[in-house]
C-alpha cells in the first residue's frame, strides 16, 4: 500500500481548496516516508543494518521537512512542488552529459536512451521549468531553497530546517564549531 500511495502522490499533483499546496505536499511526503520505513523494516528482516540506517536518515529528513513545511507558507509548498522540476531538469542534464562520457557520442547511451529522447523529454519539461524559474528565481535550483522566504536566508542548510521544525540549536551566545560539531560559549 506504501508503494502505491508514494507513487501516485509523488507524480500527480492535485489542487485543492482547504490550504492550498500545503496539503498536497504532506500528503506526497508521507507517502515517501511510509515507503522509507517499509524499506527500513525489511533491511533490518534482512540483516542489513548499514542499508536500513541509510533509508533511516532518509526517514529522519522527510520527517523534519514535513514538520517545516507544516508550520510554513503555502509559498514554501509551491517552491518545494517547483523544486522536483529542478531536479528533473538537473538530472536529465546530468544523464546527458555522463551518458555521451560513457559512451563516447551522444547519439544512443548504455540504457538505450538516444539523443532524440533525451530531447523530447527537454521540450516536454522546457515550458514548466522555464515557468517555476521565473516565478520562483533560482532558489528553485538549491536543495533547501524553497525553505529561503520563511527562513529569511540567502542559504539554508538542513540543520536550518531541523532547528525551525524541532527547535533545537545552541544557547543564545554560543557558535556552533562545524568542524566538531559543538557548541562553545
Amino acid at each position: 500500500m506504501s508503494v502505491r500511495f508514494g507513487a501516485l502522490c509523488s507524480t500527480r499533483w492535485r489542487a485543492n481548496r482547504r490550504r492550498g499546496h500545503t496539503i498536497d505536499v504532506l500528503i506526497e511526503l508521507h507517502g515517501q516516508a511510509m515507503t522509507a520505513a517499509d524499506d527500513v523494516g525489511a533491511l533490518l528482516r534482512e540483516g542489513r543494518f548499514v542499508g536500513a540506517a541509510v533509508r533511516w536518515r532518509t526517514l529522519n529528513e522527510v520527517s523534519v521537512i514535513m514538520r517545516f513545511l507544516a508550520n510554513a507558507s503555502d509559498h514554501a509548498a509551491r517552491v518545494y512542488k517547483a523544486l522536483h522540476l529542478a531536479e528533473q531538469w538537473a538530472l536529465l542534464n546530468d544523464y546527458e552529459r555522463y551518458s555521451d562520457a560513457l559512451t563516447g557520442r551522444p547519439a544512443a547511451s548504455p540504457a538505450g536512451v538516444s539523443a532524440s529522447d533525451i530531447s523530447r523529454a527537454r521540450e516536454r519539461l522546457r515550458a514548466p521549468y522555464d515557468a517555476a524559474l521565473s516565478r520562483y528565481g533560482p532558489a528553485i535550483g538549491k536543495r533547501y531553497g524553497w525553505a529561503q522566504g520563511d527562513l529569511n536566508r540567502r542559504r539554508v542548510t538542513f540543520d536550518d530546517l531541523v532547528g525551525e521544525a524541532i527547535g533545537y540549536g545552541a544557547p543564545s551566545g554560543w557558535t556552533m564549531s562545524k568542524r566538531r560539531n559543538t557548541c562553545t560559549p
